[in-house]
């Protein structure tokens, strides 16, 4: 499975202009009357999304101000490759076309996405093209014509998958040390949880349910994003660890030295919060029924925004730009949340590392009021919160709800029902 990042491309725009009298050649004379050389309209800041099993990938669109017709053109240098300050760029263009009049691009072969045929496997496709107006001199060195980049990244189309990883959690939990110090663990949809030894077979079962209810294709689910975000699962072989009790409860400590395997998988795998399943030595508040779904959902939500981040750009943490951090500022400004004090003095210590975590717990809140848990499991009287309902995001953060309802809601399903359905029982730790 390979990498889905979004990030922005940096451009290359090439233009020359006529200039007078021949050329070496002896080639017909340049024009003198002005002219104006056609501008690409088409966006490249991103990647160009296209489904696999199909031949086209989109269409460039450019203006021409003095109305001459536009032919569009593919570039290569003599061996292939696009050369940028001496170094070679890429090499797609064996794989495809442009319509010289229309600016169709279509690939000569429909990629597949499991066996991705681009230089170095990514699927993701670059391809050098340009624009001229007609209006070229003799030389190809001297023309009004503009060169631009694009890349296109080949999404999954899970309905030829054979890959268990695209399919819900069958029940089954495994025990095994492959991913030791977990010696349990499941996989939904290519997120894998694992389980520490003294964590309950019947938790890591109820969680399992809970992914699968999250990450279910449903009616309204938008399948190029949704395949994007389980594409990113999988490739950051994104996993989430499961405790007892909490990080502190653990003697001797949770560490490499105690728990062979502990620097390996925190290494190799991206992980994030720990789910704690609550126990006899828990303290009070984290017992009831409520504080152990929250704390379930919690670090799950934290580990599929983080993934969405690594998705989209408008999930980014840190991009003051981005629609997660304008929709939190809106909700900060507007009084409904305040994550003040809340990380201690990391905005002192570590002004990014605080930028990501309240923008983090931000996206919790907002995604756990949306799907109706607010008065379920969330407590009343929270300091930070304040939103309650879908409908009171709806009116007093627009960015928020706009946030939810582009992607959250398309991509994700409403694990409320069953969340609402959960008891969970109390256990005595067994190695604590």
């Amino acid at each position: 499975m390979k990498k889905f990042l979004s990030y922005t491309l940096v451009s290359t725009f090439i233009l020359a202009s006529c200039s007078e009298g021949r050329d070496s050649g002896g080639g017909n004379f340049c024009s003198n009357a002005p002219n104006s050389a056609p501008v690409i309209t088409t966006s490249n800041d991103d990647y160009i999304y296209m489904q696999e099993n199909q031949t086209i990938a989109f269409t460039v669109e450019a203006t021409d101000a003095d109305g001459d017709v536009i032919n569009f053109t593919k570039n290569q240098s003599a061996d292939g490759g696009l050369y940028i300050n001496g170094s070679t760029f890429f090499n797609s263009e064996d794989l495809i076309d442009i319509d010289i009049s229309t600016g169709v691009v279509t690939f000569n072969e429909a990629p597949d996405y499991e066996n991705p045929v681009d230089t170095d496997g990514d699927n993701i496709y670059k391809i050098y093209l340009s624009v001229n107006d007609e209006k070229d001199c003799f030389t190809p060195y001297v023309r009004n014509r503009i060169y631009k980049i694009f890349e296109i990244k080949v999404t999954n189309d899970p309905s030829d998958d054979d890959d268990e990883a695209w399919s819900p959690w069958d029940g089954n939990l495994i025990l095994n040390n492959d991913y030791a110090p977990y010696d349990k663990h499941l996989t939904s949809y290519g997120l894998i949880v694992a389980g520490l030894p003294d964590v309950t077979e019947d938790f890591m079962k109820k969680i399992g349910d809970i992914v699968n209810a999250t990450l279910r294709r449903n009616g309204i689910t938008t399948d190029p994003d949704r395949n994007l975000l389980l594409g990113n699962i999988i490739y950051y072989q994104t996993l989430q660890r499961v405790g007892s009790t909490g990080m502190s409860s653990y003697d001797p400590p949770l560490d490499e030295t105690n728990y062979p395997g502990w620097d390996y998988v925190n290494d190799n795998y991206e992980v994030i919060d720990f789910i704690w399943e609550a126990t006899q030595n828990s303290s009070e508040d984290e017992k009831t029924n409520a504080a152990q779904v929250n704390a379930i959902i919690k670090p799950l939500l934290h580990t599929i925004t983080l993934i969405l981040e690594k998705s989209f750009t408008a999930w980014s943490y840190e991009d003051p730009s981005s629609e997660l951090v304008l929709a939190m500022n809106e909700a900060i400004n507007g009084g409904y949340y305040d994550p003040t004090g809340k990380f201690g003095d990391l905005s002192e210590t570590d002004p990014t590392a605080y930028k990501r975590a309240i923008a983090e717990d931000f996206a919790y809140w907002m995604i756990y009021t949306a799907w109706g848990s607010y008065s379920s499991f969330l407590p009343g009287d929270s300091p930070e919160w304040t939103i309650e309902t879908l409908d009171e995001m709806e009116s007093n953060t627009p960015l928020a709800y706009a946030l939810y309802d582009d992607y959250i809601y398309r991509i994700l399903g409403n694990p409320i029902r069953y969340l609402e359905a959960l008891t969970f029982e109390l256990t005595q730790t067994t190695l604590n």
